[in-house]
């Protein structure tokens, strides 16, 4: 019989990395998944179905649990489309949404790719995260 009580046991220690990107990081992925989509999924004379891109928001300047940007189609008039951005709580109980950009494909794709978009969405969003930490 083969005694075991000399033999350690070496447990293998397991550590997950986790990496966490800047909140300004992940904005910029957010716009640039967003520009994408609509290129290759808005369309003036069809419906389609409404692009929503979320981010978790783990950044603590920012009083959200997470944002999403949002295009969707007018119901009535084909050819419109809205952009907004909106933010939940972290109680997630309430929803704060502010449309950013109105009119067909063009006018939508034109001002995601604008210079001061990203500038103007940071404001959007540090002007609505003021407004749900009031609340």
């Amino acid at each position: 019989m083969i005694k075991f009580l000399n033999i350690k046991q070496h447990k293998a220690e397991v550590k997950r990395l986790k990496f966490v990107m800047k909140f300004q990081d992940q904005l910029d992925s957010l716009v640039k998944t967003v520009k994408d989509r609509a290129r290759n999924e808005i369309f003036d004379n069809s419906y389609y179905r409404e692009i929503n891109v979320p981010i978790q928001n783990k950044d603590k300047s920012v009083y959200c649990r997470s944002l999403v940007l949002t295009i969707s189609q007018d119901s009535k008039n084909k050819a419109n489309h809205l952009l907004e951005v909106a933010m939940l709580h972290p109680t997630m109980m309430i929803e704060n949404k502010r449309p950013i950009a109105m009119g067909n494909k063009a006018e939508i794709l034109q001002a995601l790719e604008d210079k001061d978009f990203m500038k103007n969405l940071s404001k959007d969003i540090s002007e609505m995260s003021e407004k749900l930490k009031s609340i």
